[in-house]
């Protein structure tokens, strides 16, 4: 069968799976699979983390994606986890259920790391996956970051959680959700009175990147924190922003950009691709981008 033959097939299934329906029936089959397990089991380096899947969500995320050993989108979890190896302090910007703050915390039990969700029903999962690692070097923050302290909104348009809830420009269409009013806060303002800078930053803000990385304008400028950014291109010109300026941003800063090729591939070797202010992205891509010394 070819290459393109399977494509087509493959896109006619997701198109299928999404439809009402299906997906229902979808949701109360891997319920019922899975109606046993309450723990998803991940281990990485010898270092087991655990993720809870009592919820119907958290059963639908982790299985059967990543059933049988797969790792979340494996090329950045291996390129985090080597950059951690040396790190005191790690900020999970976006943390959703908390896969890469959970990682951060067993595999720098020295190290202190800080988890941000802006939203209450995600935020409720993180804490639990949070909990049952025992991890006391994790702070988590119910708290939206961006480019201004004070207050943001986002449309909550889905009644269960969600990694894909975005702040709003404007919050003029209530009827597309339920509006949220929630405390935002820069990462500069965070960290003003710490004694220990981030040196590691992770950012999945769903289109919010450019927001986030303005507001931490002195990190970037003092210290010498590795990034990793998921950009995504189809939903920046929403913050009227785009992928150039959020790589341009970044090089002006001193930063050397890569793009974290094929990032939800389990067999990537050699991932890293270098970018200059102009690069040519397609879909969500995980920037990594470290300081010029």
């Amino acid at each position: 069968m070819s290459a393109n033959y399977k494509k087509l097939i493959k896109t006619a299934l997701v198109s299928l799976c999404m439809s009402k329906p299906i997906w229902s029936l979808y949701t109360r089959l891997i319920c019922r699979i899975y109606k046993n397990i309450d723990r998803f089991e991940v281990n990485i380096n010898n270092i087991k983390v655990f993720f809870s899947t009592k919820d119907s969500y958290s059963k639908l995320w982790f299985f059967p994606r990543y059933d049988g050993g797969r790792i979340h989108e494996k090329p950045v979890t291996d390129l985090l986890l080597e950059t951690l190896s040396a790190s005191k302090c790690f900020v999970d910007v976006g943390a959703h259920l908390g896969w890469y703050t959970c990682l951060a915390g067993k595999h720098m039990p020295d190290g202190i790391v800080y988890g941000f969700e802006m939203d209450d029903l995600n935020y409720s999962l993180l804490q639990n996956n949070v909990k049952i690692n025992g991890c006391h070097n994790i702070k988590t923050y119910h708290i939206a970051v961006t480019d201004t302290s004070g207050r943001a909104s986002y449309i909550r348009n889905s009644k269960i959680p969600s990694p894909t809830f975005k702040l709003s420009p404007t919050v003029q269409d209530k009827k597309s959700g339920e509006v949220i009013s929630i405390e935002a806060i820069t990462l500069d303002d965070f960290f003003k009175d710490k004694e220990v800078l981030p040196d590691v930053v992770k950012i999945d803000v769903e289109g919010a990147e450019t927001k986030v990385l303005r507001g931490m304008k002195t990190i970037m400028n003092n210290g010498m924190a590795k990034l990793f950014v998921e950009i995504h291109p189809d939903v920046l010109p929403v913050f009227n922003s785009s992928a150039e300026e959020v790589v341009s941003l970044l090089i002006v800063n001193g930063y050397e950009v890569f793009e974290i090729q094929q990032m939800r591939r389990f067999d990537v070797r050699k991932p890293l691709k270098k970018l200059d202010n102009r690069p040519k992205l397609r879909g969500n891509t995980m920037l990594y981008a470290y300081k010029i010394n």
